[in-house]
């Protein structure tokens, strides 16, 4: 999972332009979840972010691991316990 850690106490702004309509949907359904405006923008920004980083570093691939992918595919290796574990740990982990 992708975690960014920064102290309570550095907080930094982000500035956007929106139009009235879009501004009254995002607030319609900040209201359904009940957050503020903000709350709802930082959660649904930050959902989206590491679910876009994570689908990216699954596609980007040392060459190192490229050779290790095409050897598996081509051969793969029996699933041992701790590679089962790790397997249900990640399906858990990620499960959406």
């Amino acid at each position: 999972m992708v975690t960014t850690k920064l102290k309570a106490s550095k907080m930094n702004s982000i500035g956007l332009r929106i139009s009235s309509e879009n501004k009254e949907i995002i607030r319609m359904a900040a209201n359904y979840t009940g957050q503020d405006l903000t709350s709802y923008l930082i959660s649904t920004a930050m959902a989206k972010a590491k679910k876009d980083i994570l689908e990216h570093k699954e596609i980007l691939l040392s060459k190192r691991d490229y050779d290790n992918v095409v050897k598996e595919t081509k051969n793969p290796t029996t699933a041992n316990r701790k590679m089962k574990l790790a397997f249900r740990k990640h399906s858990k982990k990620f499960k959406e």
